[in-house]
């Protein structure tokens, strides 16, 4: 009897073992595709500019509005997971995010296209922040590896996604980016339905008036951007945008102090530190997405590469970020975090400053490089600077206030896709606004390394390792 009983919870502890890994490797590979959807989509940007014959602002719309509505959603979907449960909001986002996957190669427009990115975006952000909930529910004895490891998926999905997506387009066209992904989410969303747990409930208020306005705040300024360049636009629309964005913000963080559990504590955005790590995450997360889908485009339309070649050519930044990120970790206790991100983002600033330059052949030692050879260095500087900052800085941010290491996180990952959104429609504004493309990323590449430089005094105000700071009153 007892033996059968040993034999009976062994044989379930196998079960419940196998089910956990089973459900980490579906939410692995959910988080891959997404990854790999946004990043395989840049090296297909100027195939999608020729063929709706739209302008360069229209189609970084394409990209910015996803980001638009990841910002929203990466910072809702943990709070609605613990609301109504991991699984039922897990299996939502999903659905959205199969949904958007779906309607975007069927898109006969850009508009169109844009409108089904939106979609895309709102599941991919909440299905991102109910990943870490999820994987921590069934590995609370190893939260923090399976944590790293799950987030360690980004990198390979930012390899993958512009070397495969620029194959894919060049041998069958760009709405088969969304084509190939179809398959493999439909059976992870029937793995996930059959092994998932509800996971706990908790009585939770929703600042969902504080969402809005941050996504009305967004959504103002960028479309007040996108009209500046427009034909027939009145100055007085654009003005009346941006000045509503504005209005919004400030009623944002006046009404903010009165909710009971606002969606940004004003606590993590007054005071010296926190101000200073906000602003350079918002600059971070700028830099980091015009280096991830901006560069094919700008390898197509300067040094004349094919898709195929310009997605290749952002693979030394992934690679190196990778690893350099991994070494960082490994010494950051050693190191603290400020000088890894100090040389870090000097050395982005550097990599802005040769996409400035746009050097067609340089000699070095006797080597002879082309136009090619010359874009993979400088993507591989690129991204030896992202690996030193990207762990260095969200430990410094953590260690502002440990004890909500969960609420830091989510708002600099607000900060820095909001950085991203607005910058990604400015940019696309330089370019379309010049004739000449190659002088139009001249400009945004030599304002981008400006900006680098300018952010690096406020990395001193930021907490330098754990030892730092004392007291929640040092926080100020």
């Amino acid at each position: 009897m007892v033996c059968g009983h040993y034999i009976f919870s062994q044989k379930s502890a196998i079960i419940r073992d196998v089910r956990k890994y089973f459900v980490f490797g579906t939410v692995g590979v959910i988080l891959f595709l997404s990854t790999f959807s946004s990043t395989a989509l840049s090296v297909a940007l100027p195939t999608i500019h020729s063929s709706f014959h739209t302008s360069l602002i229209m189609v970084g719309w394409v990209m910015s509005g996803y980001l638009l509505t990841l910002t929203i959603s990466v910072a809702l979907g943990g709070r609605l997971s613990d609301t109504f449960g991991q699984k039922p909001v897990f299996m939502s986002c999903l659905l959205l995010f199969i949904l958007g996957t779906l309607l975007c190669p069927l898109a006969p427009n850009v508009e169109l296209l844009i409108l089904f990115r939106l979609i895309q975006g709102l599941g991919a952000g909440a299905l991102a922040s109910c990943s870490v909930g999820i994987v921590s529910s069934e590995f609370p004895n190893a939260r923090q590896k399976a944590i790293g490891l799950l987030i360690s998926i980004y990198p390979f999905g930012m390899i993958a996604g512009p070397n495969i997506g620029g194959w894919v387009t060049s041998a069958w066209g760009w709405r088969w980016l969304f084509w190939v992904n179809l398959p493999v989410l439909v059976a992870a969303f029937v793995v996930a339905a059959l092994l998932l747990r509800p996971g706990k409930r908790a009585q939770s208020y929703l600042d969902l008036p504080g969402v809005a306005m941050v996504a009305g705040f967004l959504s103002a300024i960028m479309v007040g951007l996108s009209l500046i360049k427009a034909d027939g636009t009145p100055w007085i629309l654009v003005a009346a945008l941006i000045t509503i964005g504005i209005a919004i913000i400030v009623i944002f963080i006046r009404r903010e102090g009165r909710v009971p559990d606002p969606i940004i504590d004003l606590e993590f955005l007054k005071g010296r530190r926190f101000a200073a790590s906000n602003v350079y995450n918002s600059i971070y997360g700028a830099c980091t997405s015009i280096t991830a889908y901006f560069v094919p485009m700008y390898a197509v339309y300067v040094y004349h590469e094919t898709t195929l070649k310009s997605g290749a050519i952002t693979t030394p930044r992934s690679a190196a970020m990778l690893l350099v990120s991994s070494i960082t970790s490994f010494y950051l206790t050693r190191w603290g975090y400020r000088w890894p991100m100090v040389i870090g983002t000097a050395a982005m600033g550097f990599s802005f400053v040769f996409l400035a330059i746009e050097p067609q052949s340089v000699d070095i030692l006797g080597w002879h490089l082309g136009g090619t050879s010359i874009l993979l260095l400088v993507m591989a500087l690129s991204g030896l600077a992202l690996g030193a900052i990207a762990t260095s800085a969200s430990n410094a941010c953590i260690d502002l206030k440990p004890e909500r290491a969960a609420t830091i996180t989510g708002i600099r990952m607000m900060f820095m896709n909001s950085g991203a959104s607005v910058v990604t429609v400015v940019v696309s504004l330089i370019l379309n606004s010049n004739k000449d493309v190659s002088h139009g990323f001249t400009l945004v590449f030599s304002g981008l390394a400006l900006l680098i430089f300018i952010s690096i005094p406020l990395i001193f105000a930021m907490p330098d390792r754990p030892t730092a700071l004392t007291s929640s009153k040092n926080t100020g």
